[in-house]
């Protein structure tokens, strides 16, 4: 598999806070941004490796070398899905990123 590391950076100057450093296939180059596509979600999403990947997942890895599990969830902490600013990004509790979003209203 290629490294997610040797082809992608984290850039604030990217609307989805990512740019490709390595030209991953042929109709993309180094320096574009990258995963551009939003998602039934809301979040920005892309391809690597024939994988489908979020956005603020991979930025979190290329920042911290890990990924978001069962366990972890990563939180945007303005609410914004889009927003994937470094500054707004934080691993939390599954449970407390529940409260946060599910509880509002009680």
């Amino acid at each position: 598999m290629k490294e997610i590391k040797e082809y992608l950076k984290v850039d604030s100057s990217s609307k989805t806070g990512l740019r490709w450093i390595k030209r991953p296939c042929h109709n993309v180059y180094a320096g574009d941004e990258a995963f551009t596509s939003l998602a039934g979600l809301g979040y920005y999403k892309g391809k690597f490796n024939h994988k489908q990947y979020y956005a603020h997942r991979i930025i979190m890895f290329l920042e911290h070398g890990k990924w978001s599990d069962r366990f972890t969830n990563i939180h945007h902490k303005d609410e914004n899905k889009l927003n994937n600013n470094l500054s707004n990004l934080e691993f939390i509790s599954r449970s407390d990123h529940n409260r946060i979003h599910f509880n509002k209203n009680k």
